[in-house]
């Protein structure tokens, strides 16, 4: 460190270059008046000694931010999801992060879904657990508030039967409402066509904000929970009596946009925030799902400016502004939930290479099976590809985005299109 000694030396150096350089280019430089140097030295001490005088201010101190975190039960029977709710209680409490993190026994936390606290620096969502697990709620940093964990919450499997009354006991009626109807009772001939297996007795009871289902088979009873647009799509279709059948599982949310995934016995019902309605595929388990998230983005559009940059939500999501065919199957399975299902890579041959080592490929049509197309020279060389929903003896109808179609020029999009089967190059098969 410089002593007051040395500081005021090179303040007296500084003085004196300032004036010869002050001087006119006329005029001989001369040296600084004594005086005037001296009063210059002085300042300066005076100064440098002032200002080792007064202490630093200190740092503004970061405010403790706390988080609860509550589940609304703790033993649910597998397939059942639960509520989860929480608070931030410092400022700012709007608008937070929450990362709901959840780790087996022994195992590393990870990132099941996120949301976001409302004004008064609450948050809920639901989770429908697969596995025994742990959760916890981590807030994230927002200005002079630091990141938070909650205590950890461990919710565990439990046996027996489920019944219908049972159920809405465990729900509550803050979060089912009211019952509209009677309990009523499926005939023989309905449970059939439901195509449940070994199905004994199926309940069903319409409620305020929802609706139950009970099925009965081997002795056993469990009741599922169907809510928002996807029971207005389920009753849409004619309800436990109709082409969807019963459900088979509760509704698995918190997935991309908000999204929501339910499986039935005869189909499945995806939602998002990205749309009014929720759309459904006669596929049902794990395949379904995926379907159905990719027909539900049929009808997004993205206007380009140059065709070798793309800016679509699915580029986003990738990190990547290259040509989006490929994103897009990828996007659809992680929105599902099976995100492992169909590979990510951020450029169709990466997507190629991937999925040439992870499936099967072959000649033969099937539901489910990504497509390859050529779709520009030179011929035989896939350019594209398509995510196959349903199959005919002489066409398949596939889902396929960052493609033309019919839309205006400059304009590419998510569309449903059937195909002749000999425009396939072949096809592979993902592991559902």
């Amino acid at each position: 460190m410089l002593t007051l000694r040395t500081r005021a030396r090179q303040a007296l150096l500084a003085a004196a270059c300032t004036v010869a350089v002050a001087a006119p280019a006329s005029a001989a430089p001369q040296p600084a008046a004594p005086t005037a140097v001296a009063s210059t030295v002085t300042t300066v001490v005076s100064s440098l000694a002032t200002a080792q005088a007064v202490p630093a201010a200190p740092l503004a101190a970061k405010k403790a931010t706390k988080v609860t975190f509550n589940v609304s039960d703790t033993k649910v029977r597998k397939g059942e999801r639960i509520w989860f709710a929480g608070r931030v209680t410092a400022s700012p409490k709007s608008g937070r992060k929450v990362v709901i993190e959840r780790r087996k026994a022994g195992g590393s936390w990870k990132s099941y879904t996120t949301t976001k606290t409302r004004s008064n620096g609450k948050f809920r969502g639901t989770v429908r657990p697969t596995a025994v697990y742990e959760y916890r709620a981590r807030v994230t940093a927002k200005g002079a508030s630091p990141a938070a964990t909650s205590a950890t919450r461990k919710v565990a499997f439990s046996t027996g039967k489920r019944n219908l009354t049972q159920r809405a006991q465990m729900i509550g009626s803050a979060r089912l409402g009211k019952a509209t109807t009677k309990v009523k009772v499926l005939s023989a001939k309905q449970r059939k066509a439901t195509k449940v297996k070994g199905a004994t007795t199926i309940k069903h009871q319409r409620f305020a904000k929802g609706l139950l289902v009970s099925v009965t088979k081997s002795g056993s009873t469990r009741t599922w929970l169907v809510t928002g647009k996807i029971l207005k799509k389920y009753l849409a279709a004619g309800g436990p009596t109709g082409k969807l059948g019963v459900p088979v599982v509760d509704a698995k949310c918190g997935l991309i946009e908000s999204g929501c995934v339910q499986r039935f016995s005869r189909g499945t019902i995806y939602s998002s925030s990205w749309k009014s309605k929720a759309s459904w595929t006669p596929v049902t388990g794990s395949k379904g799902e995926v379907i159905a998230a990719a027909r539900s983005q049929v009808g997004f559009r993205y206007r380009y400016a140059t065709p070798g940059v793309q800016h679509t939500k699915y580029n986003s999501w990738m990190g990547s502004t290259r040509a989006w065919c490929s994103f897009f199957q990828s996007w659809a399975s992680a929105a599902s939930g099976n995100g492992s299902t169909i590979p990510k890579a951020n450029s169709f041959q990466k997507f190629r290479s991937q999925v040439g080592k992870t499936m099967k490929t072959g000649k033969t049509p099937k539901v489910g099976a990504l497509v390859f197309f050529n779709t520009v020279p030179p011929a035989g060389t896939p350019t594209h590809v398509g995510l196959v929903i349903s199959v005919s003896a002489s066409t398949i109808t596939v889902v396929d985005g960052n493609t033309v179609g019919p839309l205006p020029a400059g304009y590419r999009g998510v569309l449903e299109r059937t195909w002749p089967r000999s425009r396939a190059l072949y096809y592979a098969y993902p592991s559902y």
